[in-house]
């Protein structure tokens, strides 16, 4: 699925449309779950005849676009927050020739409701943090200390689920709680994990 992010009409100067010429757009798309973005042009009528405007939600195959059906979003509005903010962050970055900075984003939520971000930290030795557990140490720094939900972002815009060394701090972090944390494993279908479920016995 696509949003509409923008219809660019096209402009034919004082010479006017040529004969035989349909009117086209060029609709510019953003994929609702990887962000990427596409163009495709569409006849002017068309789009008025579907009734395809800035911000709707739409499916485009074999070049053809249709106005996708409403329909409730699969994730709660505390996942979208959480989704966003961690995309906003996610910037891969070479910061020297011996650190590499954004190509994971994670978000957490506090019990209080407030969203922590982070972003992976590579380096040539083992100095480098991954995206969550940066982002609870923003949360730390900040005065929190209980987590109700987590979510990376991969490179690849797809999430992913926490390392062993991530989900050892939040289990030392909350060691009679930690079974409940929620985990976003898909965005598209919503699909999600707790913490209990993927590590069942702690070793202590």
């Amino acid at each position: 699925m696509y949003r509409v992010k923008d219809i660019i009409e096209p402009d034919f100067g004082c010479e006017g449309l040529p004969d035989g010429t349909e009117p086209c757009c060029d609709v510019l798309l953003e994929d609702t779950e990887s962000g990427e973005a596409v163009t495709v042009k569409v006849p002017d009528a068309e789009l008025y005849q579907k009734g395809i405007t800035v911000g709707c939600t739409v499916a485009v195959e074999e070049g053809k676009i249709a106005k996708a059906a409403s329909a409730p979003p699969v994730l709660d509005e505390d996942w979208r927050k959480m989704l966003r903010a961690a995309k906003e962050v996610r910037w891969e970055r070479k910061v020297s020739e011996y650190v590499l900075a954004g190509g994971v984003a994670a978000a957490v939520m506090s019990r209080s409701g407030r969203i922590y971000t982070g972003v992976c930290v590579d380096t040539c030795s083992t100095l480098g943090i991954c995206a969550e557990r940066n982002a609870i140490f923003n949360m730390l720094t900040n005065g929190e200390q209980e987590i109700t939900r987590v979510l990376a972002v991969m490179p690849d815009g797809r999430m992913g689920a926490p390392c062993g060394a991530c989900r050892e701090l939040m289990v030392q972090l909350m060691p009679k709680t930690y079974h409940a944390i929620e985990i976003l494993m898909e965005a598209k279908s919503g699909r999600t994990v707790r913490l209990g479920d993927i590590t069942p016995e702690w070793w202590i």
